[in-house]
């Protein structure tokens, strides 16, 4: 298969909640004592992490139960969850088991392939990370340097020169770019090096309306690793030319450009920019996470001609979001939790409404980590052997 999606661990919950008792065992005068947690910067910070954690989780719970759930409904099985307002985290786990029975059904039939196209490209705001951190531990410098929230290959954003060589100019299935290097989309023009998709066109000359070992020459909707694209990239084309390139209209320049970023994004973990106390970073690192932006790539299913055409349908277009969130989307925000536990004595201590925050940043925790695991359940089991 052209990917293998591995179920990644998600951060364990059960430190988090080993530690929320010494956080409540505060006299009453000091509770009393600060009865808004946004009193002070870092329980401002705090909060404004858990309400984006629980927004995300939510929002997490109704996608993959959703994908889940359409894709058993499509297989005839019973789901508990009817489709309708947020779905409890059991109903997530049991939606996705059955969508995972579901396709277990489709592969058993026999002749059954996934293709991938695309890329998992979640983006998150390093210029507003940067002021939250600024803000919050009163040091303007926070905000200043975002090269240095970001490793140098996952920073995005408009570049107005031009796009560094060895950096990639991202293009779409909406607005594809000029490409003369690596594509992770289709490419519309010469592939040389391989077309695992299907090729429209020629093969080494021939006509061609199937996947291409050499060269190609017309349209491949999933060029070989590593092959060289030279026309249109409906992905990201990673740049080879001996000097940079524009990336023209809509599309971002991600790992490199020759002059300073138009909002700037990152792919990759935002990261603490200047020196700020861990209830700051790690609350503000957490809210950047959970308030990413994500795109998903497209799947296309081969499967035994007995299976019904809606069925296939259905895994096709919710494969893609459960993919998303198993192995980038969800993984990123996993990443974070730890760091705002890092911190989170400080923002909470003697404040009897940070610990009820506390107990809202368990249960949004509690819920992320299933949605992954549940996500991943379902995508695995249909790009494993």
């Amino acid at each position: 298969l052209p990917m293998k999606i591995r179920n990644i661990v998600a951060f364990p919950v059960l430190g988090i909640v080993m530690m929320a008792p010494a956080f409540m065992n505060c006299s009453a005068s000091d509770l009393a004592a600060q009865g808004d947690c946004s009193a002070t910067a870092s329980g401002k910070a705090f909060v404004s992490a858990v309400g984006d954690l629980e927004a995300v989780a939510n929002t997490l719970k109704v996608e993959v139960a959703t994908s889940c759930r359409n894709i058993a409904v499509a297989g005839k099985e019973t789901v508990t969850w009817d489709g309708t307002g947020t779905p409890t985290d059991d109903q997530v786990t049991a939606a996705c088991n059955a969508a995972v029975k579901v396709i277990g059904q489709v592969k058993a039939a026999g002749n059954f392939s996934i293709s991938i196209q695309g890329e998992v490209k979640c983006e998150a705001d390093i210029s507003a990370q940067g002021s939250c951190t600024a803000e919050c531990s009163g040091n303007a410098s926070c905000s200043a340097d975002i090269t240095a929230s970001c490793d140098p290959g996952q920073i995005s954003g408009s570049c107005s020169g031009n796009c560094k060589v060895g950096a990639t100019c991202e293009g779409s299935a909406s607005a594809s770019v000029a490409c003369e290097g690596t594509c992770s989309g289709a490419c519309d023009g010469t592939i040389t090096g391989g077309c695992d998709g299907t090729c429209e066109g020629k093969c080494d000359g021939t006509q061609s309306s199937a996947s291409c070992a050499g060269t190609c020459e017309g349209k491949c909707s999933a060029p070989k690793a590593g092959a060289t694209c030279k026309g249109n990239c409906s992905g990201g084309c990673k740049i080879s030319a001996s000097a940079g390139v524009k990336c023209e209209g809509e599309a971002k320049c991600t790992g490199g450009c020759d002059v300073a970023y138009t909002a700037p994004s990152c792919r990759g973990e935002v990261k603490a920019s200047c020196t700020a106390s861990a209830d700051c970073t790690g609350s503000c690192q957490a809210s950047a996470q959970a308030t990413a932006k994500c795109t998903y790539p497209t799947v296309t299913i081969t499967a035994d001609a007995s299976i019904d055409a809606a069925l296939i349908t259905a895994i096709q277009t919710e494969l893609p979001r459960l993919i998303g969130v198993a192995t980038v989307q969800g993984k990123n925000i996993v990443s974070v939790l730890g760091k705002v536990t890092a911190g989170i004595k400080g923002a909470v201590s003697g404040s009897i409404a940070c610990v009820a925050k506390l107990q809202g940043f368990i249960t949004a925790s509690a819920s992320i980590n299933v949605s992954v695991s549940a996500s991943a359940s379902a995508s695995g089991s249909a790009s494993s052997n």
